[in-house]
């Protein structure tokens, strides 16, 4: 990958930055919730192929996007928010001589694209994070093909948590997140009356701080970030270490469902002799 030339920040700056803005700067691989498994998931049950034509929403850095474009070979557009993230997604891109994906800028509540265009839309978690949830699901819903599929990926807290945790979470993210658990996560994409089609429910992982304090040294190794002054640095290394060890305390408390829904006209009733696994 090419390394990218940071603007000249100041410690003040850094410090200001909330955690998605950092993942730009930073270059962060960030995943949906559950990582390669949920892109796998995902990709296998929408049976994609070079056919297809899917659409990424808060594409981030690009992992999603990339990863389904080089394992299946369909066609990806990735949108995003935040122009440095995509300008990581897009040096992935051609590091990777991935030629069907594009990204670019543009607003989950105002999608620039036609009447069904996509076969697939991918989601993630983000849906829970724009200021208006049921405008987002409407333009999703839109822009899919008659037939089409959505896959959503919803957090939610498995165990409560307490109220300071809640808003450091909200002050790292700068978004004012309720608390949800599984039936008021998922409701939003139930209430759209498309069909579901799969879901499957999973847990975070509980990481030792040492895990967590041994993947931050690496990320903060990265090449790029030479160029930052060693007041810039020190900052940098603060504010990320501790947005991390929040994340890893709050994680332990949530689960998530990879959750597929199709876009039709026609929902079947519900399969009543269904088979078991052999041993």
């Amino acid at each position: 990958m090419t390394v990218m030339t940071l603007p000249a920040l100041t410690p003040e700056q850094i410090d200001g930055m909330c955690y998605n803005e950092l993942i730009g700067l930073i270059q962060e691989t960030n995943r949906p919730p559950g990582g390669r498994q949920t892109i796998v998931e995902v990709a296998l049950h929408a049976f994609l192929g070079p056919h297809k034509r899917v659409l990424d929403i808060g594409t981030s850095t690009g992992v999603t996007a990339l990863e389904l474009a080089r394992t299946t070979g369909c066609h990806v557009t990735g949108i995003d928010i935040n122009p440095l993230s995509l300008q990581v997604a897009r040096d992935r891109a051609r590091s990777m001589g991935v030629d069907t994906v594009t990204f670019q800028e543009a607003d989950a509540l105002d999608l620039p694209f036609p009447d069904g265009h996509f076969d697939l839309i991918f989601c993630g978690n983000v849906t829970s994070l724009v200021r208006d949830a049921g405008r987002a699901i409407g333009e999703y819903q839109r822009v899919l093909k008659p037939n089409g599929l959505l896959a959503t990926v919803p957090m939610y807290y498995v165990d409560t948590p307490s109220d300071t945790l809640v808003d450091e979470v909200r002050a790292a993210i700068q978004v004012p997140i309720t608390v949800k658990y599984r039936a008021e996560a998922l409701e939003p994409f139930r209430a759209t009356g498309m069909e579901v089609i799969h879901e499957s429910d999973w847990r975070f992982a509980r990481l030792p701080r040492e895990t967590v304090d041994a993947y931050c040294a690496r990320i903060l190794q990265r090449p790029h970030l030479t160029s930052l002054n060693a007041a810039a640095r020190a900052m940098l290394e603060r504010k990320y270490r501790a947005y991390m060890e929040l994340f890893r305390n709050n994680l332990s408390l949530m689960g998530y469902t990879v959750m597929m829904l199709r876009k039709s006209s026609f929902i079947e009733d519900e399969e009543l002799f269904v088979g078991e696994r052999a041993s």
